[in-house]
């Protein structure tokens, strides 16, 4: 390549349209032929790192050279991450990982906890972060959760992989010490009522002990005080989601009472979740702002239960309904309650008339994405 070629395809603005339109391996293969390309685009090969399998020994060699350019680190299985730990006895960490945004880190990670805490506090700008605790009842994670708690910057926490070990505890710990967290997940977590979270009294925890389910009004079913703890409410939770989990519809209507502000909630693919008549009136005085549902492939989610979801929360602006028991009812409540809804997924879903669904795209008129191609 001649030098009048080289100057300009060094130009900062050039360089960056090109790589627009080129995948990562070409990428990868002209930063190793071009100095001026190298220089410019590691920051774009090394931003993201998420092989969705096994780090090999070639890739490990250099990973440690450049930590520093990592902003999101999606682990996958058995991934060994050793080598991004800031370690004090050396005088040159420069290149150690330290500028992360988004971290996952599944079970099958190969690290220990106390690595898992220096890498968390050695990235101080992380604001998304999920993890799974190992399942060993007789481990002490009072590091871990100090870790997460203490970070300033946080925004997203999720918990995946079928956690085991995860006490009330330690997220109350969590929820009071963080001050910045605003969306709260939780995945393919069984919380059944024989589970140390799952229920409001089977802990000595009191975070979820705020909803007055009719076996809980009486003051000798309650141990402790419950309009005491009533207030204590974590105002800055925004979203929260229980993706594939097992659970009652008391411990979501107890974690909506520790949550008032919330505005979006997801129970995808949520089992073992049956709901009362009074279940939507029940979620809206806990938290009257929710904008965005999801309860796609959710078990006994009905044509009823969606309706009265939909009446209940007249601010929808986006329900995900997929795979559901969606139909007349729940399109006319959408009709006659949200005229602000602009997003509805009801795919998978049968009973509904042609008529109905053109009245709702004349009657919601800020609707601005509709699937329902396979109604």
């Amino acid at each position: 390549m001649s030098s009048a070629y080289n100057r300009v395809f060094a130009i900062p603005n050039i360089v960056e349209c090109i790589s627009h339109s080129l995948d990562f391996k070409t990428i990868t293969a002209a930063a190793r032929v071009c100095r001026a390309w190298h220089t410019l685009w590691l920051p774009i090969i090394w931003h993201t790192i998420d092989c969705d399998q096994q780090w090999q020994d070639d890739f490990m060699q250099v990973l440690s050279q450049h930590g520093d350019l990592i902003r999101i680190l999606r682990c996958s299985r058995d991934d060994n991450i050793s080598p991004l730990i800031s370690d004090p006895t050396l005088n040159n960490n420069d290149h150690q990982c330290r500028n992360l945004v988004t971290l996952v880190m599944p079970k099958t990670t190969l690290v220990n906890q106390s690595d898992q805490v220096k890498l968390i506090r050695q990235n101080p700008g992380l604001r998304d972060l999920s993890l799974a605790f190992r399942d060993d009842p007789s481990s002490d994670y009072s590091d871990l959760i100090h870790a997460i708690g203490d970070h300033g910057m946080l925004r997203r926490l999720v918990f995946d992989d079928e956690n085991k070990t995860l006490q009330v505890e330690m997220l109350e710990t969590i929820l009071q010490r963080s001050s910045s967290l605003r969306e709260l997940s939780f995945r393919r977590i069984g919380f059944f009522l024989n589970h140390p979270i799952g229920y409001a009294y089977a802990s000595s925890s009191k975070l979820l002990a705020t909803s007055k389910t009719e076996e809980q009004t009486t003051s000798a079913c309650l141990p402790y005080d419950v309009s005491e703890q009533e207030e204590k409410k974590f105002l800055g939770i925004t979203s929260l989601c229980m993706d594939d989990v097992a659970c009652s519809q008391d411990l979501i209507l107890n974690l909506a009472s520790r949550f008032p502000n919330l505005e979006k909630l997801s129970l995808q693919l949520t089992a073992e979740l049956y709901f009362s008549k009074d279940f939507s009136s029940r979620l809206a005085q806990r938290s009257p702002h929710i904008k965005w549902l999801n309860v796609s492939k959710t078990e006994d989610m009905d044509d009823s239960t969606i309706a009265a979801l939909v009446r209940s929360f007249p601010g929808l602006r986006t329900l995900i309904a997929g795979q559901t028991g969606f139909s007349e009812m729940s399109l006319y409540a959408l009709i006659e309650c949200c005229p602000d809804l602009e997003e509805l997924d009801i795919r998978e879903t049968y009973g509904l008339e042609s008529e109905s669904v053109q009245r709702l795209l004349q009657k919601c008129r800020s609707l601005k994405s509709l699937n329902a191609w396979d109604t």
